[in-house]
């Protein structure tokens, strides 16, 4: 699994990705990720870097890479339970999840993505 982190999550994480890696085999297992603040609280948005399918939690309390993968993928097998293809998590993703790898933003049209989202989950 890559996780393409911001330079202000990799600060948070401890994470400083030297490197651009190749968009994943799998599109699943291949995310953007993004910290940001709303009403004084800190939150990670996190984004297949293909399909932009987003998940949205808080960063309180995630202090290194394990704790944010961990969360990350909680979150992700909760999300997509509720809309209803929570088998995509097992049959899809859950193999991919041994192996994580960090690496630098893809592209600036996943960034300007990311911001994008940023701003609607700050409107909404």
């Amino acid at each position: 699994m890559i996780f393409r982190v911001t330079v202000k999550l990799g600060d948070k994480l401890a994470v400083a990705p030297t490197q651009v890696l190749p968009l994943a085999e799998n599109r699943f297992a291949d995310w953007s990720a993004h910290l940001f603040t709303a009403e004084r609280k800190q939150y990670l948005i996190v984004a297949n870097t293909k399909s932009l399918y987003s998940v949205l939690m808080p960063a309180r309390g995630i202090t290194n890479d394990q704790l944010f993968v961990e969360r990350f993928l909680e979150c992700l097998q909760a999300d997509l339970e509720n809309d209803e293809v929570g088998q995509i998590f097992q049959r899809i993703l859950q193999p991919n999840c041994g192996q994580c790898h960090f690496s630098k933003p893809l592209n600036p049209a996943v960034t300007t993505s990311l911001n994008d989202l940023v701003l609607r989950a700050k409107l909404g």
